[in-house]
């Protein structure tokens, strides 16, 4: 009896003695089976798809506007929508968001609103070609699901998914969530076969979000048989890298700052007015210029509120907030970003033989009711900036047409005005201006007119203006200099 207590005794105490250890072990089981099911979480067919092939679309970039394309052949063969590149002299291709270079447009169909496109190979390699469809009869059908992916507004690479509502001769109309920049990008299907480029959007303006269309396009179509053929014979375009757009934010305090700052100079941002130029605008834009500019009027209409809220003891609640607008999210919407913008803009004037005209209707001593024509002084070709007798390379240039349309007329004469002409915006690194050894360099504009471009405008580009540009950017480097000391302290 003795020893068979002092058996069950030893069980019992051992027992006991393994429960911490149990314990312990079931805490590491279920923080196991924690992890792994996050990480075997199931991702959905049209994420994987997605993982796929997104690395072939890429942002196509022309003079006036901005789209996606999709690479369809590893000799550099990219296809998106010709109206994104249409009446651009300059095109480019973002593969990513460190790699830009150089494209050579191959084939067009302006009807279709095809275009294929030609870059270098050797910056496509390892990347997905996208598979379109093979020819058969039914190439979708209504309800079946499909993606798009493309760069729409100020975001890259992005899927948005949907349904196929209805399959035209000529186009796919289906429910996905398409916007300014989708076009040219892939509709593709879950079998991961390009059956459409992203093109139109047709909505109504009563109500609802619209529908999307695409253009249906197929493996054996007579368009890619074409631009294959050209593919061949065309010169391979520079492999070269462009400047990309920063994914960074100009300091927020710093716009605060330029806002409120009690003295502004504006003049070395004017760089027509200190060159006497007749026929554009050119104005230097930075972040700082630009929010001054844009915020200087509301901060003085907002002086008489301000004045009020402290003499009612307004709360914080109910106090204006004039920078309330100085959001960190704002980077996404495409804001703040730190870049220095050129812009020319073509100048209204009288034309010549309206001015001789009611100059000599003026002095025949009869009352005179003269009839004034305006038109546009200058007509945008092209902008180069030289610092140093070297040309920049722009990160991106926006080209737009501008209309010239008004009838005014009173008791003095007629004015009227019909013209159409073009203006740009080209945007620069900040880098472009800085000093060598301490010393601000010499830079220069080149301007090129459509109705006269063996003859460029030459416009200096004064040490004031590339010295306001540098200390615009001084916050801005600050704060790269304290994020590098971050990540070194870090690592």
């Amino acid at each position: 009896m003795k020893r068979h207590f002092r058996y069950r005794t030893s069980v019992t105490i051992s027992s006991f003695s393994l429960i911490p250890n149990m314990f312990f072990l079931l805490c590491l089981l279920t923080i196991f089976s924690v992890e792994l099911s996050l990480s075997q979480r199931k991702l959905s067919e049209e994420a994987i798809l997605f993982r796929k092939v997104k690395d072939g679309v890429f942002t196509v970039l022309g003079d006036d506007r901005h789209g996606s394309g999709f690479l369809i052949d590893s000799n550099g063969l990219v296809l998106t929508n010709q109206h994104v590149i249409a009446n651009s002299a300059h095109i480019s291709i973002q593969l990513d968001d460190s790699t830009k270079v150089s494209a050579t447009l191959i084939f067009a169909d302006e009807q279709r609103d095809l275009a294929s496109l030609k870059i270098n190979p050797t910056v496509v390699i390892q990347k997905p070609v996208l598979k379109l469809v093979p020819e058969r009869s039914e190439i979708a059908y209504e309800g079946e699901r499909v993606i798009a992916i493309g760069s729409p507004l100020h975001q890259s690479k992005i899927i948005t998914a949907g349904i196929v509502s209805k399959v035209e001769s000529g186009a796919i109309i289906n429910d996905v969530n398409l916007n300014y920049g989708n076009s040219g990008g892939p509709l593709i299907n879950l079998d991961g076969e390009v059956i459409a480029v992203n093109t139109f959007l047709d909505v109504s303006k009563k109500a609802g979000p619209g529908v999307s269309g695409s253009i249906r396009i197929q493996s054996n179509d007579k368009f890619i048989i074409e631009s294959e053929d050209e593919l061949k014979e065309t010169p391979l375009p520079s492999a070269e890298l462009l400047p990309v757009m920063p994914r960074d934010i100009f300091p927020l305090y710093s716009l605060q700052e330029a806002a409120t700052a009690s003295e502004w100079d504006d003049s070395p941002y004017d760089i027509g007015n200190y060159n006497h130029q007749a026929d554009y605008d050119i104005i230097v834009q930075t972040p700082p210029y630009i929010y001054r500019k844009e915020k200087v009027t509301e901060l003085q209409l907002s002086s008489k509120r301000q004045e009020r809220e402290s003499q009612g003891n307004a709360s914080a609640e109910e106090s204006y907030q004039p920078f309330n607008d100085l959001k960190m999210w704002a980077q996404y919407e495409g804001q703040y970003v730190p870049v220095v913008m050129i812009s020319v803009t073509p100048k209204i004037g009288e034309t010549a033989l309206s001015f001789l005209g009611n100059i000599v209707g003026a002095v025949s001593g009869n009352y005179y009711n003269g009839t004034h024509i305006y038109e546009f002084k200058g007509d945008l070709k092209d902008v180069k900036l030289f610092v140093q007798g070297k040309p920049q390379t722009e990160i991106e240039r926006g080209m737009s047409f501008v209309p010239l349309n008004f009838w005014h007329s009173d008791y003095s004469g007629t004015y009227r005005g019909s013209d159409l002409a073009r203006s740009g915006q080209f945007i620069f690194s900040p880098e472009c201006f800085a000093p060598i050894g301490g010393q601000f360099l010499k830079g220069h504009l080149t301007i090129l007119s459509i109705d006269n471009p063996g003859e460029p405008i030459v416009l200096k580009v004064l040490q004031q203006t590339i010295e306001r540009i540098w200390l615009d950017f001084e916050p801005y480097r600050e704060q790269k200099e304290a994020d590098n000391t971050k990540l070194i302290v870090t690592q």
